[in-house]
């Protein structure tokens, strides 16, 4: 059998090359996911350290509530409304969880503060990061990009707090159904 012309070894060449690219990439960020803390909530390269930001927790809310309004207009969806009745419930469950591991707790308290909400939905973060990253890592997490862009979320509470050097958060999202 004749040897293939070169421009075909070229290709294959070029074919095992961005194979064993796409392989390393991959182990790259396995080894990542395997040996990030649990509680870091943002990807290695949307890093700034949270010095470096606002650190004013409300402000911080209101940043971290834009940049989820600006996934849903990127998605073509409105914006969240205030979901006032949510807020106390919200700056508490942020401060219940300062020094804490970051796990959901029953949304009764929501249900009862805001009853004409069919739709009770929870996003957490503790993060030394900009608020554009913490969503930029809920939009790589499957559960949470369809809490954001679920259509019938209509409303959301944000608070956050400080928790050591980092900032803790609570996003509640609520819908109609």
């Amino acid at each position: 059998m004749a040897a293939p012309p070169p421009a075909l070894r070229r290709v294959r060449g070029a074919t095992t090359l961005t194979i064993a690219l796409a392989v390393a990439g991959a182990l790259v960020l396995v080894g990542w996911v395997l040996a990030h803390p649990a509680g870091d909530t943002a990807l290695p390269w949307t890093r700034t350290p949270l010095s470096q930001v606002s650190t004013d927790p409300d402000a911080y809310a209101a940043q971290l509530r834009a940049a989820v309004d600006e996934q849903r207009r990127h998605a073509g969806m409105a914006p969240l409304a205030d979901a006032t009745c949510a807020r106390a419930a919200a700056e508490q469950r942020a401060d219940l969880l300062i020094g804490q591991r970051l796990e959901h707790a029953p949304l009764d308290d929501v249900r009862q503060a805001c009853p004409q909400a069919v739709v009770v939905r929870e996003n957490l973060s503790r993060a030394a990061e900009r608020p554009v990253a913490v969503v930029t890592t809920w939009m790589a997490s499957t559960r949470q990009r369809a809490d954001i862009l679920d259509r019938t979320i209509t409303g959301t509470a944000v608070a956050c707090t400080h928790d050591g050097d980092q900032m803790l958060c609570v996003q509640l999202l609520l819908g109609g159904g």
